[in-house]
């Protein structure tokens, strides 16, 4: 297969994981969300896993609220929360997985 042929698997996963509704009330678990959604997004399965298997440390949290605290400043006002949250995941995706991310790019 070509290299395009196996990207585009990915590509078009991560569209229907990010064009997915989520229950922001919902009481299930990270895990267990991916334990159900696994078939699903095999390849953000992997992702997950190796995310959540990371022990949290406060460097992560500082990073995280310093990205969030960048694009949520008083001048960007029109941004939705759900906009900021995958650009967040996002950004911390791309930080562990760069190949992920340039893969994304040649599509």
């Amino acid at each position: 297969m070509s290299d395009n042929t196996e990207k585009a698997p990915t590509h078009s996963e991560l569209k229907r994981y990010l064009d997915e509704s989520f229950n922001v009330k919902s009481s299930e678990k990270i895990e267990e969300y991916w334990s159900r959604k696994r078939l699903d997004f095999p390849a953000l399965y992997t992702v997950a896993v190796k995310v959540l298997a990371i022990v949290p440390s406060e460097s992560v949290c500082e990073t995280t609220f310093s990205t969030a605290a960048f694009l949520l400043d008083k001048r960007r006002t029109r941004l939705r929360t759900e906009t900021v949250e995958k650009i967040v995941v996002g950004s911390q995706i791309a930080s562990k997985n760069p190949d992920w991310v340039d893969d994304l790019k040649t599509n």
